[in-house]
């Protein structure tokens, strides 16, 4: 093969008097250049089209991984409401074992009527509203069994002391006369510990004409209850007081014939028999 077939010349002039340039360029190397280059086009081709046909696969995949998150934190959610639910419902039970002991109720809240069913009719919100239903049942008794034992431990029960009964609530004789009596006089050795009836507070400690030495303690809604003849006061107006607290001693202060306790109740300053509080009945 001649030179001239072998080789592609190119000359470069740079101007028209100027210096030219010349350069050789073997057929296989054009050929490898040209082959190389479509080669490159071919493959960024078929990289193009690679790209377009997948777009809508990766699309598709990024759609897939973004509701796969969601998904992930709803089941987390639904597990921390159901955790919550759990626990809601738990201390609704034991609540209601508390009231049952307290109370001696045997069911203090329907929770099986409420709680507890499963079946394909009933959803979480139906259960989670149950269960806010229930607590407000609960709350409610609590509130009214508080009320009860409030009013309980505030209404006189019993008698301050332990002694024999000289006069009794009513109409008696007293000094040659004829009089209304609006207590109990309960006859016990001077210095005998005097209990209060009830919780309440102290309204009145100090000397009281025919009582000696007093104290009134008030039970709220107009209940009081006073106590008589006592040697000393021990305690002081504001002072709380609890059922079986002893405010002081028996003594005869007072109109009195020897050492004694007189003991009253009122409602709204009216006096009752205290019997009618008392264990102890009239014969």
């Amino acid at each position: 093969m001649s030179q001239e077939k072998v080789f592609y010349t190119f000359v470069v002039a740079p101007s028209a008097k100027g210096r030219f340039y010349r350069f050789n360029f073997r057929y296989s190397y054009l050929y490898g250049a040209v082959a190389s280059l479509l080669g490159v086009v071919i493959a960024f081709s078929v990289g193009s089209i690679w790209v377009v046909s997948h777009a809508a696969d990766i699309g598709a995949f990024a759609k897939l991984k973004k509701e796969n998150l969601e998904l992930n934190n709803q089941l987390l959610a639904g597990q921390n409401r159901i955790e919550k639910l759990s626990a809601r419902v738990n201390n609704i039970e034991d609540q209601a074992k508390q009231l049952s002991k307290s109370s001696g109720l045997k069911n203090a809240a329907d929770i099986d009527t409420n709680i507890g069913r499963g079946g394909p009719s009933d959803t979480f919100d139906v259960v989670e509203k149950n269960a806010e239903h229930l607590e407000i049942q609960l709350r409610s008794i609590n509130f009214d069994l508080d009320n009860q034992r409030m009013m309980l431990s505030t209404t006189p029960k019993g008698l301050p002391v332990n002694g024999y009964m000289t006069d009794q609530y009513g109409w008696r004789r007293f000094a040659g006369n004829t009089e209304f009596h609006p207590g109990l006089d309960i006859a016990v050795p001077a210095g005998t510990n005097v209990a209060a009836t009830a919780d309440g507070l102290v309204i009145y400690a100090d000397w009281r004409n025919g009582y000696g030495n007093a104290v009134v303690i008030d039970h709220g809604n107009g209940l009081t209850t006073r106590y008589g003849h006592m040697p000393a006061i021990e305690f002081k107006p504001g002072q709380q007081l609890h059922r079986g607290d002893i405010i002081g001693r028996a003594g005869s202060t007072g109109r009195s014939t020897g050492p004694h306790v007189h003991y009253e109740i009122r409602q709204n300053n009216q006096a009752l028999d205290p019997l009618t509080f008392s264990e102890v009945r009239k014969e």
